[in-house]
């Protein structure tokens, strides 16, 4: 009988301790996807500057960029 009580405490020790890391690992895994989330979103506003800037590069005489030269730098502010 006490040996039985014995089994079941540790069964119940190793069940908490395993529920325990499964909810530790659900937080850290939503963490993680938020994290992608907004890292894929930085990624998107980045990649937008690029291609804004590069058109505005290859489509722009350079008084024009001269003129623009503050939206320019805007996005190199983005993208460090």
């Amino acid at each position: 009988m006490a040996k039985d009580d014995r089994v079941r405490e540790i069964r119940n020790a190793v069940e908490s301790i395993i529920a325990r890391l499964d909810s530790l690992l659900k937080s850290k895994l939503l963490t993680l996807m938020g994290q992608r989330s907004n890292l894929s979103q930085e990624a998107e506003h980045i990649e937008a500057a690029i291609q804004e800037l590069q058109s505005s590069l290859e489509n722009h005489g350079r008084s024009q960029l001269i003129t623009k030269t503050p939206d320019l730098c805007r996005f190199v502010e983005i993208c460090q």
